[in-house]
């Protein structure tokens, strides 16, 4: 069995429920090592972000945007997560020289004013990228297997910065977007990356492959690093009424959404049950929750500060409401 986990057999459950100092390259000022609050950045500081983000064929996002700041001004990005999304969008708004646009799922971006966009659509699945570049990369990731510090950042952007970074031949002449869409391909499609413990690695040492094999034999999958209490394992029903419940209690204290990241622990905290998605014959939680039988319950958006989970237009109240 590859590393990152295991699967294991188990019965399934059904059970109710200011001024910024002169920017660096973006790849060099990534992860500076700093520990001060980022500053407020001036419309100077965020329109010379934009601008950059151009250059780069990126859609200035709100998330983007910020990680660009950050970078010019030599901030880690777990600085720039902590710099509110909505203070920055009315600085931007406050600018003659910026057009914000509201997008899906709460987020929102920034367009020069009097300037054509020429972004990369990162999230686009068409593969335009030639056999031979693909061949190249191929023999790279692989080679990168048999090194034990194989592994990537976390996340396509910092992934992108770090392959910008190496000067690989086969993306020779890429602009930072164009590197982003081809690791989106190069994890969604052509299965040469994958993730594990948060970052990014070559695909045959990814947690990918281990719930792949758990998701086939509809067996639950355990992260070898995690010692929990066995909990019974949700079946469909229990998925289905245990989520309806959890938003439903969201819903109650006035939140519109819970974040994704949080669902598998709210799972096991307050309803003493394991949601596996491999148990349910997937790899991932979000392909789990856009399966058909959760479309009257939840939807899957992307938001400023990562995937959240959202209630079904005309979803019913779940036991949390009652």
């Amino acid at each position: 069995m590859a590393r990152g986990g295991r699967c294991r057999r188990r019965s399934m459950t059904s059970q109710s429920h200011g001024s910024v100092s002169q920017p660096k390259h973006p790849a060099q000022a990534a992860y500076a090592e700093v520990s001060v609050i980022m500053p407020v950045p001036q419309e100077a500081d965020i329109i010379r972000a934009v601008i950059s983000l151009y250059a780069d064929e990126l859609r200035p996002y709100s998330r983007i945007l910020k990680k660009r700041l950050a970078e010019h001004a030599g901030f880690k990005e777990s600085e720039a997560k902590d710099f509110d999304a909505e203070r920055l969008r009315v600085l931007c708004e406050a600018s003659v020289n910026l057009n914000v646009r509201s997008e899906e799922g709460g987020e929102w971006s920034v367009e020069l004013v009097g300037e054509e966009p020429t972004f990369v659509d990162i999230y686009d699945e068409i593969d335009v990228y030639s056999g031979e570049t693909w061949l190249a990369a191929e023999s790279y990731f692989r080679a990168l297997e048999q090194n034990p510090n194989c592994t990537l950042p976390g996340g396509r952007y910092a992934t992108a910065l770090e392959l910008a970074q190496r000067r690989l031949p086969f993306l020779a002449g890429f602009t930072l977007g164009r590197i982003c869409h081809f690791t989106q391909i190069a994890t969604s499609k052509r299965k040469l990356l994958g993730y594990a413990n948060g970052r990014i690695v070559p695909y045959a040492s990814s947690l990918s492959v281990v719930k792949a094999q758990c998701a086939e034999r509809q067996f639950p999958h355990v992260a070898s690093s995690v010692d929990l209490p066995a909990l019974p394992i949700a079946d469909w029903n229990a998925a289905r009424a245990t989520l309806q419940d959890i938003l439903a209690t969201a819903t109650m204290q006035d939140s519109l959404s819970v974040p994704l990241s949080n669902i598998k622990r709210i799972f096991r905290s307050l309803h003493r049950l394991e949601l596996s998605e491999t148990a349910l014959g997937h790899g991932k939680l979000t392909d789990l929750l856009r399966d058909e039988k959760f479309h009257d319950v939840c939807t899957i958006q992307l938001q400023d500060r990562g995937y959240v989970v959202v209630p079904a237009r005309g979803a019913p109240a779940g036991a949390g409401a009652a």
